[in-house]
């Protein structure tokens, strides 16, 4: 009972829990970080990548491997391939987001490694979870993990929409070029 509430508490905004978080193995709470790192499902308040994006990018990387070239394909309905970009955009601005505060953090903070990554996701993911060490932040750490939950609150997407500002058409097109990936 305690794994499964802790393991819910983790995907949403609750910041609840049964057990003390700084106690826990550091298996249990890498397995936390991943499930705050994906977060809810879409159309509530959780935060995270939200389960619908891990399972598009999943199914994508699934129609990859077995050479699929189409579009992503889930329960008999095409998945524009704009929706994917923009699935693995928002994967990738939370892990950039997530990497920038967890090196802010390390070179500030004198804890371990594994605390610093649970606090910063947990901030990404507005989880409200905590190894206990927030307190003792300095005020560089304190500031990063605030900029890092208002990121994670209104999505890394937007806030970059926000900073980039209204989008202008293109009125060109390059030459298509293949390159070599992987």
């Amino acid at each position: 009972m305690v794994s499964a509430f802790q393991a819910v508490s983790a995907s949403t905004t609750d910041g609840f829990n049964t057990i003390d978080i700084a106690g826990m193995s550091a298996t249990s709470l890498t397995f936390i970080v991943i499930l705050m790192f994906v977060g809810a499902s879409p159309g509530g308040t959780g935060g995270g990548v939200k389960t619908s994006t891990l399972g598009l990018i999943l199914t994508f990387i699934w129609l990859q491997l077995r050479h699929r070239e189409a579009n992503a394909n889930m329960f008999k309905r095409e998945i524009p391939v704009s929706t994917v970009h923009k699935a693995f955009g928002v994967v990738l601005w939370f892990a950039l987001i997530a990497a920038a505060g967890v090196l802010i953090l390390s070179a500030t903070e004198k804890v371990s490694y594994l605390q610093v990554l649970f606090e910063t996701i947990s901030a990404l993911g507005n989880t409200g979870l905590s190894t206990g060490i927030t307190p003792n932040l300095s005020n560089i750490g304190k500031i990063t993990l605030t900029i890092i939950m208002f990121l994670g609150r209104i999505g890394p997407v937007a806030a970059g929409f926000s900073l980039v500002g209204e989008r202008k058409p293109v009125l060109y097109e390059y030459a298509t070029e293949d390159i070599f990936v992987g």
